[in-house]
């Protein structure tokens, strides 16, 4: 009964609809639970500026790598009347459901609905959905491949696909600079498609020529950028950094080994049975263009880590977020390879109670957090220790990223106390890299946080207080002791490390 109910399209619909409207409430509840972290108050700083060209001037002066356009989706998103931590997620939940669809419709065609929904599964239940309730553009720019996948699957039945594989991947690049990699993937199917077809779709080529478009809008700020960021840029381009990516999946690199080589006996399997056979129940199956773009999505951060390195820019993993439909579909190929047509359905039945057991868990343990209280924790111990310092001298946060998201929920009485110190160059010599310097004292300039220049702060102070509210010092306090600063740690307990600099 599973398994011909849930490789009925419409039966699978509604249970993906019924998935889907558990998730969204469930990753809602989860946005409101969670304080911003350093990179999404970039986000939530830069939206908040009055005006898109102001906005356009912060992007243009280095405090952010992102296009103006994910702003403009972010202003959308928090004129609604949201709770700010739901507000500025939103666009990332929405993208993260998007995601799911997606890659629902591309496998229940490519292969069955039950496929379709276990390869849902997989990535509803992946480790990506963490970054649905992210200020920043990465579960978008997945959801945008997705359905750009399923819209390129089905191009040539109507023209709305087309217009819809030409939105979905302009967007994608228009959200983040990176995205433009993955039109190669797409690229390539639609080459092998016209090896095997023998036809031009030029509709899809232009959607692909189209999508390329904002990405050329914003190159000059990316060149401005790298020559000012680049040298000594945090994240280098490198070959480590790929299996990296794909440890993010949550599957350790030796069950990706065998995972990956599953899949490609099934694609091998697949292709083979379609030379010689029509499927016995009247199923596509898996074609080569379809197979051809899967595993460039999979294959995506490579692409991306060696795009990068030829074009002088940066790489860390969470950039390389789009294999992650290449990933959640090559998983579906091989649980229909692996378990057969007979029990997938139970696979697809399995998978879908856990997800189902793991929304409805978080609902209902879900309790109002004291965000903003969460946040400024260590702002309270420090002012239960400071009874043993003396008050006349500023505390200075050693480290920036720390910081920023205590000026961000402090007091407005406590945040005129607070102050941090960096310095590009010194930052180079103690780290190898000055980004964090740059993009501070960037922000700083449109939103006044408290980033103070070491040199022009230490010029004028002879003393002060320099807190490590994690107990993990920066380079900073290399910087004062060489520079011929008394350092010593104070006793104040229960705040982190507080060290009093004197000249």
């Amino acid at each position: 009964m599973w398994r011909h109910g849930l490789n009925n399209p419409k039966i699978s619909l509604v249970v993906l609809a019924g998935l889907l409207c558990l998730t969204l409430p469930a990753r809602m509840l989860a946005a409101l639970t969670k304080p911003f972290w350093y990179d999404e108050l970039f986000t939530v700083y830069l939206a908040q500026l009055p005006t898109l060209k102001s906005i356009q001037s912060a992007l243009a002066a280095h405090v952010d790598t992102l296009p103006l356009a994910y702003y403009v989706a972010e202003r959308a998103a928090i004129a609604l009347p949201l709770d700010p931590h739901l507000g500025f997620r939103l666009p990332s939940i929405l993208g993260y459901l998007a995601a799911i669809v997606g890659v629902y419709l591309f496998a229940s065609r490519a292969f069955r609905p039950a496929t379709g929904l276990a390869a849902a599964c997989v990535l509803a239940l992946s480790p990506f959905r963490e970054y649905a309730i992210e200020a920043r553009p990465y579960a978008l720019v997945v959801g945008c491949v997705a359905i750009a996948a399923f819209a390129w699957q089905r191009a040539e039945e109507k023209r709305m696909y087309a217009v819809l594989l030409a939105g979905s991947l302009t967007m994608a690049v228009a959200f983040h600079h990176y995205a433009v990699v993955v039109l190669a993937c797409f690229g390539a199917g639609e080459l092998a498609r016209l090896v095997k077809r023998r036809r031009w779709r030029w509709g899809v080529w232009t959607a692909l020529g189209t999508a390329t478009l904002p990405f050329w809008a914003g190159f000059p700020i990316l060149l401005s950028y790298r020559e000012v960021a680049g040298p000594h840029y945090w994240a280098k381009p490198g070959w480590a950094g790929v299996p990296s990516t794909y440890l993010l999946s949550g599957v350790s690199l030796a069950y990706w080994t065998a995972l990956v080589s599953l899949a490609a006996l099934a694609t091998l399997q697949r292709w083979g049975r379609r030379k010689v056979e029509e499927p016995a129940d009247g199923l596509r199956g898996l074609s080569g263009p379809e197979g051809v773009l899967i595993w460039g999505l999979l294959l995506f951060p490579a692409l991306l880590s060696a795009a990068a390195a030829v074009a002088g820019g940066g790489y860390f993993v969470r950039y390389g977020w789009p294999f992650i439909v290449g990933f959640a579909l090559i998983c579906g190929l091989a649980m229909e390879f692996l378990a057969g047509t007979r029990r997938l359905a139970w696979v697809a039945l399995a998978l879908c109670a856990a997800l189902f057991i793991r929304e409805a868990f978080e609902m209902a343990t879900y309790q109002r957090a004291d965000v903003a209280g969460k946040a400024t924790a260590p702002l309270g111990r420090l002012q239960a220790a400071e009874t043993g310092l003396e008050a006349a001298l500023p505390v200075a946060v050693a480290n920036p990223m720390e910081h920023v998201p205590l000026a961000y929920y402090a007091r407005p009485e406590q945040r005129k106390q607070l102050v941090t110190l960096t310095d590009v160059e010194a930052s180079v010599r103690y780290t190898g890299t000055d980004s964090i310097a740059l993009t501070v004292l960037a922000l700083e300039r449109f939103v006044p946080l408290g980033v103070k220049n070491a040199g022009t702060f230490l010029a004028g102070h002879s003393s002060f207080y320099l807190w490590c509210p994690t107990g993990q010092p920066d380079w900073i306090l290399s910087y004062l002791a060489d520079q011929g600063w008394s350092v010593k740690l104070t006793p104040a307990r229960g705040a982190g490390l507080v060290y009093l600099i004197e000249r």
